[in-house]
């Protein structure tokens, strides 16, 4: 069986993510955060510190069920940890479900962070993982899988239109902070070239906004943050 509150860590510091998405919380003065699949609540403790209503829910950890809407959700390093596609899609779902609804569809901004593949796949090779459906085996029983950019949004957009916010993209990390739901979006203008510019890899984007289908990307990553703030405010 597979041992997924294994792939808890007890932090010292925020993750990385985490401070990533909070200075823009702070600027857009969102008050109440739910970090769904917080693990040891890391996360959640630096957001209180740092002010926020933030609670965290985790199945192993913190299984208690938050109660209300929250204006922010996070699920960082979850669906990199989970085995099955079916698993993957509901922990999604159920994390959208958290924001309010405003004409019949869930509004609020969602942040995810996962592992890029390449990362994974450099992790295997050194410890020698071995393969498991779309992923690895860690030798602590654990189950790891990677993700280019392209899978994050497209696994967004099964389940409601979205925006893109802003995007991290390290060696190791890789993070989405993107818009969901009716429009107008409050949180700024659209940036559909931050796709181009940072997906790392080919593929396609599906977006369930404004009318747009697709976009097709090929192009090196580069840092995105400055871009969109300039963006925003020169709009």
């Amino acid at each position: 069986m597979i041992a997924t509150q294994r792939t808890a860590k007890a932090r010292k510091e925020p993750s990385y993510p985490a401070k990533m998405f909070e200075a823009y919380f702070e600027e857009q003065q969102v008050k109440k955060i739910l970090d769904y699949g917080c693990g040891k609540g890391r996360d959640v403790d630096a957001l209180v510190e740092w002010g926020y209503d933030a609670v965290g829910y985790d199945p192993n950890f913190k299984p208690e069920a938050p109660n209300g809407k929250f204006d922010a959700v996070m699920l960082n390093y979850v669906l990199c940890v989970l085995p099955s596609l079916r698993s993957r899609k509901l922990v999604l779902k159920n994390a959208i479900s958290y924001l309010p609804v405003i004409n019949g569809r869930h509004n609020g901004l969602l942040g995810i962070a996962v592992r890029p593949i390449s990362n994974i796949k450099s992790e295997a090779k050194k410890g020698d993982w071995k393969p498991h459906k779309d992923g690895y085996l860690t030798n602590a029983g654990t189950f790891q899988r990677g993700y280019e950019l392209y899978e994050v949004f497209n696994m967004i957009a099964m389940y409601a239109p979205y925006d893109i916010v802003d995007v991290w993209h390290t060696s190791w990390s890789l993070s989405v902070l993107v818009y969901v739901g009716a429009y107008p979006n409050p949180y700024g203008p659209v940036h559909h070239d931050l796709i181009a510019v940072a997906l790392k890899s080919k593929g396609k984007v599906w977006l369930r906004n404004r009318g747009v289908t697709e976009v097709s990307v090929d192009g090196d990553h580069k840092s995105s943050r400055s871009r969109t703030r300039m963006a925003t405010r020169n709009t």
